[in-house]
């Protein structure tokens, strides 16, 4: 009888050792919150992509913006002065 109680017991110990106690339900919660914190990270990714293409344009649209503000002031000035050497060649001496 002691036999069959030592047999039984050695085969109940290896039988729990052989489960993986739960640990494979646990890996693939660990495997999806990993994946879920990558689709993320990637959406976080594109975002700051976005904004920063966005960006660019619109510093690029200052740019273009400024730099003809300077032109046109530039072309304005020559103008200007063509004009007033004009207007003193026509009329000498009616400037005050």
């Amino acid at each position: 009888m002691k036999k069959y109680i030592l047999i039984v017991a050695v085969a109940l110990m290896t039988l729990v050792g052989c489960g993986d106690g739960g640990r494979q339900a646990e890996l693939e919660r660990e495997r999806e919150r990993a994946a879920q914190a990558e689709r993320a990270r990637q959406q976080a990714e594109a975002q700051r992509q976005q904004a920063e293409q966005s960006k660019s344009m619109w510093q690029t649209v200052a740019w273009i913006v400024g730099v003809g503000a300077v032109v046109l002031l530039v072309f304005g000035t020559a103008i200007g002065s063509s004009a007033r050497k004009d207007a003193e060649k026509k009329a000498p001496g009616t400037n005050e």
